[in-house]
């Protein structure tokens, strides 16, 4: 099974797009119109509007989505993955065989918003444990075929 998330990536950076798009439209007509200018200063709704756009940028960079691929086509269990975040793309990859890949664990956050995965593979020193990857810019769908494919790969050590 291959989950490739290229297009959810460009849904992503769309709608990223089009908030800044709005929230810029917003704060340029309360600034030349008098529209806004009706309880409160129009430099307060361009406050208002400019804080509120940066709490949604806050708020999706602490999902820290990612581009991910996953792949369980061939002898390994493939993992590739970059933050969507400007400025701090950094590509990693996980490939772990088939037959060391031990366990994998989902920890859930911010009212189940924010969902990692971690894996673990058994190597002759131990068990080890990759970094929390974040899952959550794939659908609900996506992430389930991932969890059902990495359930048939667990081993009972």
């Amino acid at each position: 099974m291959i989950i490739d998330a290229q297009k959810t990536v460009v849904r992503i950076k769309l709608r990223r797009f089009v908030i800044a798009m709005v929230f810029m439209v917003l704060i340029v007509l309360t600034i030349s119109t008098d529209i806004f200018d009706l309880y409160f200063t129009k430099y307060f709704y361009t406050m208002v509007f400019a804080v509120l756009y940066i709490l949604i940028y806050a708020f999706q960079m602490f999902l820290k989505l990612n581009y991910i691929y996953f792949s369980d086509e061939e002898s390994d269990i493939i993992l590739r993955y970059f933050t969507i975040q400007p400025f701090k793309r950094v590509y990693r990859s996980i490939e772990i065989p088939k037959n060391t890949f031990v366990k994998f664990k989902v920890e859930k956050s911010i009212f189940n918003l924010k969902e990692d995965i971690i894996l673990f593979q058994r190597t002759k020193k131990g068990i080890a444990k990759y970094p929390a990857v974040s899952i959550s810019s794939l659908s609900k769908e996506e992430r389930n075929k991932i969890k059902e494919c990495l359930t048939k790969y667990v081993t009972v050590s």
